[in-house]
């Protein structure tokens, strides 16, 4: 059900007032990961879904209940959602920038799917990125960016209880099908598609992949080869490993 009259302060307002029982109430997906690891990609499979409700990348931190139900007002103020009747709302965390407590990432209604790629493929995707969208990050910044990311997955992962899964780029894009199973039943117990609908928010930057590839609307593995060499790769590597070995799908 969309809403259009209702306004964007009133929903808020709503949300602020009642947040403990929104931030109890409702259901919230986290995907904590690298960027290019197919996030947008993962969060657009998710949401076709009735229930769940995303934008894209939100930007925030939680360390409280309210900064649960803040994320539900954003959402559901965006895609002009009522302030009622349960709904699963997504955000994807792909910065060190924006954390997550342990009392929130721990909570029961909160499921997290940790997503991670070669680090290779993601320096590389985002060196491709930042040629075709006018950005300037070199390799090193790359690398130190995917090294000290994954590292703090790590530590999420560490300090996370129950209600988790841990996915690569690879299981999304080539094996689809048990991961798209594995994602149906940890969500809401029921079939996930292959295709997807496209949004406002499709290829958009600065929300999820500006890439062309994601507006397909359909899976698509990547064809793109390796081309540049990244010094002091093997630190990388090692966190990458460690992570894979503990991956759902096998």
């Amino acid at each position: 059900m969309k809403i259009k009259k209702i306004s964007r302060s009133c929903i808020k307002n709503i949300f602020k007032k009642y947040y403990k029982e929104f931030a109890k109430n409702n259901g919230f997906i986290f995907i904590i990961g690298t960027m290019r690891t197919g996030s947008t990609l993962l969060v657009h499979l998710l949401s076709q879904k009735n229930e769940v409700e995303a934008v894209g990348e939100n930007y925030k931190s939680y360390s409280k209940e309210e900064d649960l139900a803040e994320l539900a007002s954003e959402i559901s103020v965006v895609n002009r959602l009522p302030p009622f009747g349960r709904k699963v709302f997504i955000d994807k965390i792909l910065h060190n920038r924006f954390e997550i407590s342990n009392n929130i990432i721990n909570k029961r209604n909160i499921k997290k799917i940790f997503l991670v790629r070669e680090p290779e493929h993601v320096i590389q995707s985002m060196i491709n990125m930042d040629a075709n969208h006018k950005y300037s990050n070199s390799v090193k910044e790359c690398r130190n960016y995917y090294l000290n990311r994954m590292k703090k997955i790590t530590e999420y992962i560490e300090n996370t209880q129950k209600n988790k899964i841990i996915l690569t780029y690879k299981d999304i894009t080539e094996k689809t099908d048990k991961t798209l199973q594995i994602l149906g039943s940890f969500i809401n117990k029921s079939k996930m598609k292959k295709k997807y609908e496209t949004y406002w928010h499709t290829g958009k930057p600065g929300v999820g992949d500006p890439g062309e590839k994601i507006k397909s609307g359909k899976i698509k593995k990547n064809k793109k080869s390796i081309d540049i060499e990244v010094p002091g790769i093997k630190a990388c590597k090692n966190y990458f490993r460690k992570i894979y070995s503990m991956r759902t799908v096998r």
